[in-house]
């Protein structure tokens, strides 16, 4: 296993796995995650500062040598594990590490790493628990190999301490960012929805006016064309085509998200629409405070409006103004048409108070010889 991980880090450039304790809280710099493991690791050195102050005989210098490396293998193997197998190598460390310090008492270093893994493993409580653990082993330590002197307990005690502390903190942090990804990703998730809704709306309001249209001069068309007139159903179809022409360049428009049109180039549109239709038309409009944003919603909202008087109502009249004041504009649509007893509110109505409740505005009907539809959008 020591082998296989020696392997791994000094010829493929990659020492963590990605379901490792550590490496989800390190940077990814380009796949040499472990070149940050460097520094703290520099710190694994004061094992050997304890040495300074003893004879050492060879035999002992290799022994302490070795158990450096062993300790230090044991804590590569908590790096590059899963969660639930750091925890128990973290655990198998510090007991090691405990039984180390009879040989060495700069042992006590490595006290330090493995509670700042189990810390990162836990919820806070059970990172206290850890930190009590490990603190019960130092000085079990210290009681096992007379070493309650100063530089022993202070040293050990208070790095560790400070370790686990960090370690709890590292680990709210990065909860705290993957709640944060997570929201970030909510709402990319509700944007795209939204945008979703945004084109099948303004596809319904483009498409439902134009087929509408398109239905009404075809069947006139067959009409004319019945009755021997095939100049004027000529002209008809030729219409027709001008619509489906017209009509592919507002879905485009309609899906990118924005309007070639001015809203007032929309208002002179539509009632030529209505009076190709055999419809008096009425219009006097002024649309200058309006938004670019407000423009595009308000355009086909009244797509939509102008569609269903074509579809429904039976007008022979439609008149548009506007009333504009300091803080809004008003747009009342008014058509002498059958009046329903009772409003009913489709998709067509539902849609428009959608578009309205973006733009700051509202919707409001009345029934009053013909049906009067006012639209009030706040500055």
């Amino acid at each position: 296993m020591a082998l296989q991980l020696w392997k791994e880090m000094m010829f493929s450039g990659r020492f963590l796995a990605e379901d490792s304790i550590v490496g989800e809280f390190l940077p990814n710099q380009n796949g040499t995650k472990w070149i940050w493991l460097l520094v703290p690791l520099i710190y694994t050195l004061f094992y050997f500062f304890p040495l300074w102050y003893i004879s050492l005989t060879p035999l002992y210098l290799i022994g302490a040598l070795v158990i450096y490396l062993v300790l230090l293998g044991v804590l590569f193997l908590c790096l590059r594990s899963p969660r639930s197998l750091a925890i128990k190598i973290a655990v198998v460390g510090v007991l090691l590490t405990t039984l180390a310090c009879g040989y060495n008492s700069g042992s006590n270093i490595f006290f330090c790493f493995f509670v700042f893994y189990l810390a990162l493993c836990f919820e806070p409580r059970g990172a206290l628990l850890s930190l009590l653990g490990v603190v019960v082993c130092l000085l079990v330590a210290a009681y096992l190999f007379d070493l309650f002197q100063a530089y022993f307990i202070l040293p050990g005690t208070i790095p560790i301490v400070g370790m686990s502390i960090f370690g709890v903190f590292s680990r709210l942090q990065r909860k705290h960012q993957d709640r944060e990804a997570k929201s970030q990703l909510e709402l990319e998730q509700i944007a795209v929805v939204a945008e979703r809704e945004r084109i099948a709306r303004d596809l319904h309001d483009v498409l439902g006016h134009t087929l509408t249209s398109i239905a009404l001069k075809s069947q006139l068309a067959v009409k004319l064309g019945r009755a021997g007139d095939l100049d004027l159903a000529l002209t008809e179809m030729q219409q027709v085509a001008d619509i489906c022409s017209e009509s592919l360049s507002e879905v485009r428009t309609a899906i990118s998200g924005y309007k070639a049109k001015t809203i007032a180039s929309q208002v002179l549109n539509l009632s030529e629409r209505l009076r190709a239709q055999g419809l008096a038309v009425e219009q006097n409009c002024n649309f200058e405070k309006l938004g670019a944003k407000s423009e595009a919603a308000l355009s086909l909202i009244l797509t939509e409006v102008v569609t269903n008087i074509l579809r429904h109502s039976n007008a022979t009249k439609v008149s548009l103004h506007t009333e504009n004041s300091a803080h809004s504009c008003t747009l009342v649509i008014y058509d002498n048409g059958d009046v329903p007893s009772v409003i009913k509110e489709g998709n067509g109505l539902q849609g428009i108070r959608e578009r309205l409740e973006e733009i700051n505005g509202r919707l409001e009907i009345k029934l009053d010889s013909g049906m009067h539809i006012i639209i009030t959008i706040d500055y």
